[in-house]
């Protein structure tokens, strides 16, 4: 297992560095204002998204891995759902064209970006599900690759875009629409849909994909409304820093997520469970991460982004606590719901967790703007975390 999750983690880490090039070319000729822009909109196209998508992701990976449904079924169904799906949002988004655009500062909705937001929540419902295709066949190299691919082209494309564009907000967007379009065609090859079961799909939703879909909800929440929060109370300028101390504060998340993907891989295929001493070395590698990160956070802002985001230095260490320990949960969710099929628990961590953070932020934001933000964010997952260990102990001891 630790072989596997380092190879993830390395694979993660050029994705990694391939996201910072992208980030500092978008920060830099964007501005914090125009960052802010950029986020609100790709944030609420993912929260739209998040709102529709009831567990696609596990529904995938256990019909294609436990439940042994060829993956183009499975793939076919997904596929008409969402384009259904997406057709219903795009309507709406015309019909509430005048509040949306309160929600999205700085972006207007006419004859040609309401259809690009449209097709935005298509892309977003699509490649959430797809790389779970790959861990439903315990292909976490097949993930991987895909994964890295995916980073490539997202950074060429929306980089070439914003650079044609002149640091445009819409530039950016445009290039996203863009790149989503080409991972689109290019997955198509992949798990190539061929065949319809409306009913076996649904089955698996209502038995565990709602679970997980509750739990991604709020998980979503927890960690992105603050964005929109932000945005509506204090400016697209807030949001341009806060969000980017929020993204380099997750990067330490890059080793829990990698060995999440791996550990879940064996468990959804019945193969031999992770010991206790591979969740050490990935609790002691955040912390590590974290210490680093806490040193040298100033000089590395920077030298990526210059002196207009150097409030993002006193944002991510706020954040630190908080990322260290919610990465906990980050790794025990392979085997909550691979292993025991329990997405509860989880369910329950991320309400609880959301709760609190919206209290919080309601509280700090209006009165101290993106520290409060952060503040609040620190707490919830720190709150988080605690819940969740406690409930995972109670759901079964160890094995191997």
């Amino acid at each position: 297992m630790i072989k596997e999750g380092f190879y993830t983690v390395t694979t993660r880490v050029i994705v990694l560095i391939l996201g910072v090039i992208l980030s500092v070319v978008l920060n830099r000729m964007m501005g914090p204002e125009g960052k802010g822009i950029y986020t609100g909109v790709i944030v609420f196209v993912q929260t739209a998204g998040m709102l529709f998508f009831w567990g696609y992701d596990v529904v995938f990976s256990m019909l294609t891995g436990k439940r042994n449904i060829r993956a183009g079924i499975v793939s076919g169904t997904l596929f008409f759902i969402f384009l259904i799906i997406s057709t219903v949002f795009t309507l709406i988004i015309f019909v509430s064209k005048p509040v949306i655009e309160r929600v999205l500062v700085g972006f207007p909705l006419n004859i040609s970006t309401i259809p690009m937001i449209g097709f935005l929540f298509f892309s977003e419902l699509w490649l959430r599900a797809l790389p779970d295709g790959f861990l439903g066949r315990g292909d976490v190299r097949g993930f991987n690759l895909f994964n890295l691919f995916n980073s490539l082209i997202k950074l060429v494309v929306i980089g070439l875009s914003v650079f044609l564009f002149l640091g445009s907000p819409e530039g950016g967007i445009l290039g996203y629409s863009i790149y989503a379009y080409i991972i689109l065609v290019f997955s198509l090859f992949i798990f190539r849909p061929d065949g319809f079961n409306i009913r076996r799909v649904l089955k698996e939703v209502k038995h565990i994909g709602i679970w997980v879909f509750l739990s991604d909800l709020f998980a979503f929440l927890l960690y992105r409304f603050d964005f929109l929060l932000l945005n509506g109370l204090k400016g697209s300028y807030s949001l341009g820093i806060y969000s980017t101390a929020v993204n380099m504060c997750e990067v330490i998340w890059l080793v829990p997520v990698s060995f999440n993907n791996v550990i879940y891989a064996r468990v959804v295929t019945n193969r031999k469970m992770p010991e206790k001493r591979d969740f050490l070395i990935t609790f002691i590698s955040v912390v590590f991460s974290g210490i680093i990160g806490c040193i040298f956070i100033k000089p590395v802002v920077l030298f990526l982004y210059g002196e207009k985001f150097l409030p993002v230095v006193g944002i991510f260490r706020l954040l630190l606590p908080g990322i260290v320990f919610f990465s906990i949960p980050k790794v025990l969710n392979a085997i909550v719901v691979g292993k025991y099929e329990r997405p509860a628990i989880i369910t329950a961590t991320v309400v609880s967790s959301f709760l609190l953070n919206l209290f919080l932020d309601l509280f700090f934001i209006p009165r101290l703007g993106m520290t409060g933000a952060a503040i609040g964010t620190s707490i919830s997952y720190t709150t988080g975390a605690i819940i969740y260990m406690f409930l995972f102990r109670r759901l079964k001891k160890w094995e191997g």
